[in-house]
């Protein structure tokens, strides 16, 4: 909330009226869109100061229904002493500050404090949730590959990071800068990116066991290079998700469950 006084308005008033004056002089091309942008910047701030004006006059423990009519005579006193050229600029200040200045008055203290604080409070709420979404989607990786737990935390990781890649468009790069903040506090962290490919690797291998022992069958498409083929992101992805299904039965070791469900994936 910043501070602004009757002179701030007055003077966004006179810039106002000459932006209105020049705007309405040029014709529709790009000398008059870049007014009329101007104009509607210099609208915005006037709102803007316009209403840290009022909050500083509606002050708790003031008896707010006199206030309206003393701005009013201070600007009759000033347009009074005032030269011709700033008529305009009072009279705009008049029109667009009282009628607000009026209903702001007549509003209850409480009232008031919740229309002014609430976009803040709105504000530290989102900060705290797009925050806590860090805190809360992050996959530790803590236990080793050839445990359950190591193999369910890499699971775990590599839908993260499918996911975080489908949303994202990596592939084509789509969304800009825009799309990386919102899309930051799901963003994997080195740790699972690792993950997810420890466990890319360990599906892609138990697929590769099983093709050539020809206990499944179908092809999956796909090279072995860097990049894998969307094919393969599927593949890894519903194998993930099975190795985190609470019915799924563990073999020993453990690393040997990777195999049921890329069997039930290519049947004979």
């Amino acid at each position: 909330m910043g501070y602004a006084s009757m002179d701030d308005l007055l003077e966004l008033a006179f810039g106002i009226m000459q932006l209105d004056a020049e705007e309405a002089s040029l014709g529709k091309g790009r000398e008059w869109k870049a007014a009329k942008k101007q104009y509607e910047a210099a609208v915005e701030e006037f709102n803007s100061k316009r209403k840290d004006y009022v909050n500083s006059l509606l002050v708790k423990g003031e008896d707010w229904s006199v206030i309206p009519n003393d701005v009013a005579e201070q600007l009759d006193g000033i347009q009074a002493g005032a030269d011709a050229s700033w008529h305009p600029a009072i009279q705009y200040t008049r029109e667009n500050l009282l009628s607000f200045l009026t209903k702001e008055a007549g509003r209850k203290p409480v009232v008031r404090d919740i229309i002014k604080w609430t976009p803040m409070v709105l504000g530290v709420a989102a900060a705290i949730a797009y925050f806590g979404i860090r805190l809360t989607s992050g996959v530790e990786i803590t236990a080793p590959i050839e445990t359950k737990m190591g193999i369910q935390q890499r699971a775990a990781a590599t839908e993260k990071v499918i996911r975080y890649d489908d949303w994202m468009g990596t592939q084509v790069r789509r969304g800009g800068w825009v799309k990386g903040i919102m899309l930051w506090p799901i963003e994997p962290d080195e740790a699972e990116i690792k993950g997810a490919g420890e466990f890319v690797s360990l599906a892609l291998e138990g697929y590769d066991v099983l093709a050539q022992k020809r206990e499944i069958c179908g092809t999956l498409i796909g090279g072995y290079g860097d990049k894998l083929s969307k094919e393969q992101i599927s593949f890894t992805g519903d194998i993930a998700e099975q190795m985190q299904r609470d019915d799924i039965k563990w073999d020993t070791p453990p690393v040997m469950t990777v195999l049921q469900p890329v069997k039930a994936k290519f049947p004979c």
